[in-house]
C-alpha cells in the first residue's frame, strides 16, 4: 500500500506546531529532479521539507534553509528520512543515508503532505510507510500510510487527529504494490534561439518507475507554431520571425492513468546575421608562380563562417565576375580551389536561398618570377630611382625582398642596395608589353661578385642568396638574367673557365628553379679579359640549351655617355639598355643579327639545330648587320645558319639565336 500523489492532491491534517524539541519520522518518497514539497505548511512557506534540483534535500524552519546533498536523481527512493531539534535547538536531518545540522530555534509548523503556502509546488509521486510526529506543545501523531484504495481518511494512530486527502484526480491511496506515478521532463529552458531557426523540444527526461508513459505537447504561450508531432518525445518546429517567448507543457501519461505535466520555455531571439572570412591563403601565400604551360596557378581559399543558415553554400567570385560554388557544404569552415591567371581579386559569399552574405575581398596573384643575379649593374647603379609607369590594364609588377613580396620600386636589392637597376625598366616594358601577367623580381646581385659566387665549391654567397630566392619564391621561375663578367674580366678569366663556370650556373639554375638564363653582355670593353668572357658566353648560348642571349649592352658606349664608364649610371643609358634587355628577351624570334653584313637584301638560310626543320629560306633586308623576319620555330628552340651576301656565306656563330 502507498499514497500516490498526482500533483494536484494533498495530504490535510492538524496542525504541528513545535517551539522546542520535536522529532519527526518522513514516510520513504520518490526524490523529484525539481521543487517538490514532501511535507509543508498551508499558511506560509517558512516551514516545509522538499525536493530540490540539483540532488538535494531541503529543510526550512522558520525561514532558515538548511540542503542535504545526496546526489539524488529524479525516481530514487528516499528512505531512512527523519528531521528533529534537541533543546538547545540543534536540528539534525537525516535522508537517504545523509545527515546534516544546523541551529535554528523557533516556532515549526507542519499541516500538509505534498504540498506548502496555499497549495503551491505540489509534489508529484509516491510516499510510503508512516509519518509520525513527537515534540513539545503538540500532541504526538502517526499517519499511517497504508490504507485500502479509495480511502480518503489519512488516519492517526496515536491521537485520533486524522486527517484527509484533498484533490485527488488520480491516485491517493492504492492497495498492493501501487502505480507509481510518472515523471514529466520537458527538458531545460532553451533561451537565445534564431528566429526562423529549427527547435527540437526534449521530453527524452520523463520517466516511469513501473510502467511506460506517452507523452502529450500543448503550447501554452507565444505566437502559435506547429509541432512536428504533438505525441513524439522530441517533436520539432521553427522559431517565428518574432522575439518572445514560447512556452510548452508536456504531459506524460503512465498505463494506470497516472499523469504528470512540466514545462519548457523557448525563448526566441534576432537571428544573427550570417558572416563569411576568408583566413587563408595569407602573407606571401597569396602569390604563387605560374605555371607557364597553362599561365595560371591553382590557389586553396579556405575561412570560417559564423550563424550559417541550413543548407547555404559558400561561392567565390574573380574580379567582380559571376560567382561560382566553392564549397557546396560548408560548416563552421569552408574550403575549395580557385585557378587564378594573374593578379585578381577574390570575394566569397554565403549563398541562402538567394540572399548573400559577402566576405572582404583579398588578392591573389599567379606570378611570373624573374631572377636577376650578377654583379654591380645587375644589383644598380643607376644614380636615380625609377618609378614604373604603367599602360592602362597592365599588371602591378612586383618584387621579393627576402621572401617578403610587395609593388616593384626601387631599390631592388635584397642586400640593401639604394641605386635603380636597369632591371626595372626591363619589368615594366613586359608588364606593359604583357598587360595580363604579373611579373615579380628578385635581384640577389651583388657588386664585385665572380662567377664562383654562384658555384658550390666557390665563394658561394652569391649562391646562398640564390637558393634562399628558390626557397622563398618556390622552384618555377619565369626566366633568370645574368649580367655580370666586370670582375672575372679584370681578372682575365680564360674563355675555357669562363664556359665552365657560366654552364654551372646556368644548369644549376635550370634543375633547381626550372628557368632558362638569359646571359647580358655586359657594357664594358676596356679590360683585358673582356674578348675571352664575351666568346665563352657565345659559347654557352649556342650549345647550353637552358642558355639564351640576353642582349648586348656594348652599344651603350658607357665610358662617352656619361656616368663612371663601369656602370649604367644615367637615366638615358637605363633606358637604352632596357630596351636592349627587353628586345632580347622579349623579341628574339623575329631579330637577326650577324655582324660584317654589308645593307642590303641578302639570302638567309635558318634551321632547327635539333630536328633539322627549316625555319627560314629567303631573302631579308640587313641595315646594319640586322634584319627582322618571320620564323617558322617554335618558343625555346636554337635555330643554326648562315647569311650569303654574294661574295661570302657567312655562318651564324657568333650569335647563336633562340626563339624565345
Amino acid at each position: 500500500m502507498a499514497l500516490i500523489f498526482d500533483g494536484a492532491g494533498e495530504g490535510q491534517f492538524p496542525d504541528l506546531i513545535y517551539t522546542g524539541e520535536f522529532s519527526l519520522s518522513i514516510p520513504d518518497f520518490i526524490y523529484r529532479g525539481s521543487t517538490a514539497i514532501i511535507v509543508g505548511d498551508s499558511a506560509s512557506n517558512a516551514n516545509f521539507i522538499a525536493c530540490f534540483s540539483g540532488g538535494i534535500i531541503r529543510i526550512r524552519v522558520t525561514g532558515t534553509d538548511m540542503s542535504i546533498s545526496g546526489g539524488f536523481v529524479d525516481g530514487d527512493t528516499i528512505t531512512g528520512n527523519s528531521v528533529s531539534r534537541d533543546a538547545a535547538g540543534l536540528v539534525t536531518c537525516t535522508f537517504g543515508g545523509t545527515t546534516s545540522s544546523f541551529t535554528r530555534t523557533g516556532t515549526f509548523s507542519l499541516d500538509r503532505l505534498g504540498s506548502y503556502n496555499g497549495g503551491s509546488l505540489r509534489y508529484t509521486g509516491e510516499m510510503d510507510g508512516i509519518f509520525t510526529a513527537t515534540g513539545t506543545g503538540t500532541t504526538s501523531r502517526s499517519y499511517d500510510l497504508a490504507q485500502p484504495t479509495g480511502t480518503t481518511v489519512l488516519p492517526d494512530t496515536v491521537s485520533n487527529e486524522d486527517g484527509s486527502l484533498v484533490g485527488f484526480t488520480t491516485g491517493g491511496f492504492v492497495t498492493g504494490a501501487g502505480n507509481a506515478t510518472p515523471i514529466a521532463n520537458a527538458g531545460v529552458d532553451q533561451i537565445g534561439v534564431a528566429q526562423g531557426a529549427t527547435v527540437t523540444l526534449d521530453g527524452t527526461g520523463s520517466s516511469d518507475s513501473d510502467g511506460t508513459i506517452t507523452y502529450s505537447w500543448v503550447q501554452t504561450l507565444g505566437t502559435a507554431v506547429t509541432l512536428s508531432s504533438a505525441t513524439a518525445i522530441s517533436p520539432t518546429f521553427t522559431a517565428p520571425a518574432t522575439v518572445e517567448t514560447l512556452t510548452f507543457e508536456l504531459t506524460v501519461t503512465d498505463d494506470g492513468g497516472l499523469t504528470s505535466t512540466d514545462t519548457v520555455s523557448i525563448g526566441v531571439v534576432a537571428a544573427a546575421t550570417p558572416t563569411i572570412t576568408i583566413t587563408s591563403p595569407t602573407g606571401e601565400g597569396k602569390y604563387k608562380q605560374r605555371n607557364s604551360e597553362t599561365n595560371n596557378a591553382s590557389f586553396t581559399v579556405s575561412g570560417t563562417t559564423a550563424n550559417l543558415p541550413a543548407g547555404a553554400t559558400v561561392e567565390i567570385s574573380l574580379d567582380s565576375g559571376a560567382y561560382t560554388t566553392l564549397d557546396a557544404n560548408p560548416t563552421s569552415t569552408f574550403s575549395g580551389s580557385v585557378t587564378v591567371t594573374s593578379t585578381q581579386e577574390i570575394t566569397v559569399r554565403i549563398n541562402d536561398a538567394g540572399t548573400f552574405y559577402t566576405s572582404s575581398p583579398i588578392t591573389l596573384a599567379a606570378v611570373a618570377d624573374i631572377l636577376g643575379f650578377g654583379q654591380s649593374n645587375m644589383e644598380g647603379r643607376v644614380t636615380n630611382l625609377h618609378t614604373i609607369s604603367l599602360n592602362d590594364g597592365a599588371k602591378q609588377p612586383l618584387k621579393s625582398i627576402l621572401g617578403v613580396t610587395s609593388n616593384l620600386t626601387e631599390p631592388t636589392n635584397i642586400g640593401g642596395g639604394t641605386e635603380g637597376t636597369l632591371m626595372t625598366r626591363v619589368i615594366e616594358l613586359l608588364a606593359n608589353a604583357n598587360p595580363t601577367i604579373t611579373y615579380r623580381f628578385t635581384n640577389i646581385a651583388s657588386g664585385g661578385w665572380t662567377f664562383s659566387e654562384y658555384i658550390a665549391g666557390g665563394s658561394q654567397s652569391g649562391l646562398t642568396r640564390m637558393n634562399s630566392a628558390i626557397a622563398a619564391n618556390g622552384s618555377s621561375y619565369e626566366a633568370a638574367f645574368m649580367l655580370q663578367g666586370e670582375t672575372d674580366a679584370l681578372n682575365n678569366l680564360s674563355e675555357a673557365d669562363t664556359i665552365t663556370q657560366v654552364n654551372t650556373i646556368v644548369n644549376y639554375i635550370k634543375t633547381n628553379a626550372g628557368a632558362d638564363t638569359y646571359i647580358i653582355d655586359v657594357p664594358v670593353t676596356t679590360r683585358a679579359g673582356t674578348t675571352a668572357i664575351r666568346a665563352g658566353f657565345d659559347s654557352v648560348i649556342a650549345n647550353n640549351e637552358s642558355a639564351f642571349f640576353g642582349g648586348d649592352l656594348v652599344p651603350l658606349d658607357i665610358s662617352n655617355t656619361g656616368g663612371d664608364g663601369l656602370h649604367v649610371n644615367t637615366d638615358a643609358q637605363a633606358i637604352q639598355a632596357a630596351q636592349i634587355v627587353f628586345d632580347a628577351y622579349n623579341a628574339l624570334n623575329s631579330a637577326i643579327t650577324v655582324s660584317g653584313i654589308p645593307d642590303g637584301t641578302h639570302n638567309l638560310f635558318l634551321v632547327n639545330q635539333s630536328t633539322g626543320v627549316i625555319a627560314f629560306n629567303g631573302n631579308a633586308t640587313f641595315s646594319g648587320g640586322a634584319a627582322s623576319v618571320a620564323l617558322n620555330a617554335d618558343v625555346g628552340v636554337t635555330l643554326k645558319g648562315y647569311v650569303d651576301d654574294g661574295t661570302n656565306t657567312n655562318p651564324i656563330g657568333g650569335r647563336v639565336l633562340k626563339v624565345v
